[in-house]
């Protein structure tokens, strides 16, 4: 008996032994495909759109892939050998199959960006990837039931598995290396501007607005944004060698070279006199605003004073370059009126700096604050610096939740590797990311998160203190009705909250704004305008075939208890925004500001225009169209030309 028992356990031994070298090469290459290799190539491909450094999260992935690979080789190797059988056909299949996605078969894409919309998979694809995936599920299972009576089996898989992490391998020794001379060159970055700071950091006054280390950097750059002709025919020449072009601003993008923010102090604080409020709904879509109103037909009631403006179109289709231009009326366009001319950093600076709204707003006094996220919304807010009185200067940066940083990622990693059939299930943003990482400042960065907004305005409410300031200007930007949407009716947070459930969660909060507007008896003398940055893209991979509006409310100062009326006035964001402020602020001003909502007479044609930014197989242009007539009636719509542009976020 003993004999026996013996004889069963060195069996066993010898099993595992034979079965340990497959088993773990099966658990590496899903392991390392999902938790490291994909993660970094992600990362590296993309540097541009994260604040953060690869350093944040690379431990937590090499720890993931490391544990990975001992669960999966462990659960393989020492399981009965049909359960074993199983197992090992699962993790190939899903490791090599993975790999081969990734590598060949995401053809068509959708986008993750902040603005990405859905990608154009056609049917065949869906068929084709489907099929594979099955056929090599099947094939994998058959293989790994009939591998020990078939060594050839055993063979072709550990050879498959090897090519797979071979290539992996190779591929991120490169990357690595890109990654981490990034990281340190940002690193190094961020000390000297950390050392160049400490001044400014001692000058901030109140809520850390002021920066007068960097006023006084503004006023002797001032002059050096004015390029001469031969700076522009310079530029023009860069700009022809678009890899090139988006390599320079990808360096420029460093984690902590970001250094000064827009923070969230003063968010619930108003003037005692004349209050101008702006809020900004990412992605409000006239379908989104149809979609409630014909649901809940009294839903929008509580806008009394209000006028609804629903043939309105917004200039750009995506959150860049259209916060910038609806805070400062600048379009991005270069010297010769090419649309998205500029790069990023170039046209943020000068925007901001240039801005006559902007400048006619501080003329008359008006405390200024604005609050909208990095990368999109601005680059660096130095340009900010004695504007705007939420400005801030960090010693640098953190991450307020690695968990969630390493889960993000993974997630980015699952929708490149999984089917098509199964992409939709994961719902990642840039913004996500982005939201986790928290300056260190008085206080912290201003981000979308509308939920948190939600709950700081029901605690704090509203309160008199801007700085003494007898007028006021509040730009607040939400996250609104761009999917992933995790804020519901009630202004709770959701992990998964519809469309609708976010509108009416953001006009709820927009409701308690205005109580307390009403409660500190500010509201009718106070001017306010809801709208969104862009309409839903649908797809951002071909121009549209249908209407792209966004509705705007606009209530100006003296209105307060009229029911909210709808106009069908064809207005625009471009031609009619910052004219109604101006206007309805009471600015005193010698500038022309043209023509506001208010004054466009319903009935007559006005010729508007929308840049549509399409992003194809790695291509970037502008569609501009321009509208005559009836914005929901696509046949006013024509396009009038068609712009490459390198790279959108350069």
């Amino acid at each position: 008996m003993v004999s026996e028992r013996k004889q069963k356990r060195v069996a066993y031994r010898q099993q595992v032994v034979r079965r340990l070298p497959l088993a773990l090469l099966c658990a590496a290459a899903l392991s390392f495909t999902l938790f490291l290799f994909t993660p970094m190539d992600i990362y590296a491909g993309n540097r541009t759109e994260f604040l953060f450094s690869f350093t944040d999260m690379g431990g937590w992935l090499l720890a993931l892939a490391l544990v990975g690979t001992m669960l999966f080789g462990a659960l393989i190797a020492l399981t009965p050998r049909r359960v074993s059988a199983v197992i090992a056909a699962v993790v190939f299949w899903l490791g090599v199959m993975g790999y081969a996605q990734g590598m060949f078969l995401n053809i068509g894409l959708k986008s993750l960006l902040g603005d990405g919309g859905a990608g154009d998979t056609p049917l065949w694809l869906y068929i084709l990837d489907t099929a594979l995936w099955v056929a090599a599920g099947v094939a994998a299972v058959l293989g790994a039931l009939n591998m020990e009576r078939k060594s050839w089996i055993r063979t072709a898989a550990g050879i498959a598995l090897v090519v797979v992490l071979g290539m992996q391998v190779v591929g991120s020794v490169s990357i690595f290396g890109k990654v981490f001379a990034r990281d340190n060159a940002a690193a190094g970055t961020s000390a000297a501007a950390g050392a160049a700071s400490e001044a400014p950091s001692a000058g901030l006054t109140g809520d850390g607005a002021r920066l007068d280390a960097l006023n006084s950097r503004e006023k002797e750059n001032g002059k050096s944004r004015e390029k001469t002709g031969d700076d522009k025919d310079k530029d023009k020449d860069k700009d022809k060698d678009k890899d090139k072009d988006k390599d320079r601003h990808s360096d420029r993008e460093k984690p902590g070279a970001q250094k000064v923010y827009l923070s969230d102090a003063g968010l619930y604080s108003v003037a005692r006199g004349r209050n101008t409020v702006v809020f900004v709904l990412d992605r409000f879509d006239y379908d989104y605003y149809r979609d409630v109103a014909e649901d809940d037909p009294d839903f929008f009631a509580p806008l009394t004073g209000f006028t609804l403006f629903d043939d309105n179109l917004s200039l750009y289709s995506r959150t860049y370059p259209a916060i910038g231009s609806m805070i400062t009326g600048v379009r991005q366009e270069d010297a010769d009126g090419n649309p998205f001319g500029w790069d990023a950093d170039t046209y943020f600076a000068s925007a901001y700096s240039t801005s006559p709204f902007l400048q006619e707003l501080k003329a008359n006094g008006y405390e200024i604050r604005l609050y909208t996220g990095p990368y999109y919304g601005y680059r660096s807010a130095e340009p900010l610096a004695g504007i705007a009185e939420n400005v801030e200067v960090s010693d640098g940066y953190r991450i307020s939740n690695r968990g969630e940083l390493v889960q993000y990622m993974i997630g980015l990693a699952g929708y490149r590797l999984l089917p098509h059939l199964l992409k939709n299930t994961i719902h990642v943003t840039t913004a996500m990311f982005n939201s986790l990482v928290q300056y260190v400042g008085e206080h912290p960065a201003y981000v979308l998160n509308d939920w948190e907004t939600f709950a700081g305005l029901t605690e704090h409410g509203l309160t008199v203190d801007a700085q003494g300031a007898e007028n006021a200007f509040r730009f607040i930007h939400l996250n609104g009705c761009h999917g992933p949407c995790h804020m519901g009716e009630d202004g709770s947070y959701r992990l998964s909250a519809s469309i609708e459930e976010a509108t009416k969660g953001s006009f709820n909060l927009i409701y308690h704004y205005i109580a307390e507007l009403k409660r500190l008896g500010l509201y009718e003398n106070a001017t306010i305008l809801i709208t969104g940055d862009h309409p839903w893209g649908r797809s951002n991979e071909q121009d549209p075939a249908e209407p792209r509006l966004t509705p705007v409310f606009v209530k100006p100062a003296g209105a307060s208890q009229e029911p909210l009326r709808t106009s069908g006035a064809q207005v625009c964001q471009e031609l009619n925004m910052q004219a109604f402020l101006v206007k309805s602020s009471g600015l005193t001003t010698e500038r022309d500001w043209g023509v506001s909502y208010l004054e466009v007479p319903e009935g007559t044609d006005i010729e508007r225009r929308h840049l549509f930014a399409v992003s194809h197989k790695g291509k970037y242009y502008i569609s501009e169209f321009t509208v005559n007539g009836n914005g929901h009636d696509f046949a006013n719509w024509k396009k009038t030309g068609s712009t490459p542009i390198g790279y959108l976020y350069r």
